[in-house]
């Protein structure tokens, strides 16, 4: 029988979630509509995202990783580390 795990995410770390995003978000100059248009979303469904009303899901963790360049573990609030493998950019210039 399986046990399950003992690690669940904290009040603190759902809302540097939800923080980091939205920083994201606003630091390239997308609203929420338009945002959740890139990804799929209607604009309450990516704003629940936000407001912590809902846990973000992989597919969506895995396009703003892709959209912004960062690390998943930045957004997840596991690391300070914004970019992966400390570049500057997603360009790596």
């Amino acid at each position: 029988m399986r046990q399950k795990s003992n690690r669940m995410i904290t009040e603190e770390q759902k809302n540097a979630i939800c923080q980091r995003i939205r920083e994201l978000r606003r630091e390239q100059g997308y609203s929420q509509r338009e945002l959740a248009g890139i990804l799929g979303l209607e604009r309450s469904s990516y704003a629940y995202y936000e407001l912590g009303r809902v846990q973000i899901s992989i597919d969506v963790l895995c396009a703003l990783t892709q959209l912004y360049g960062v690390s998943a573990d930045y957004i997840l609030a596991l690391s300070d580390e914004k970019h992966p493998g400390g570049r500057k950019d997603p360009l790596g210039e």
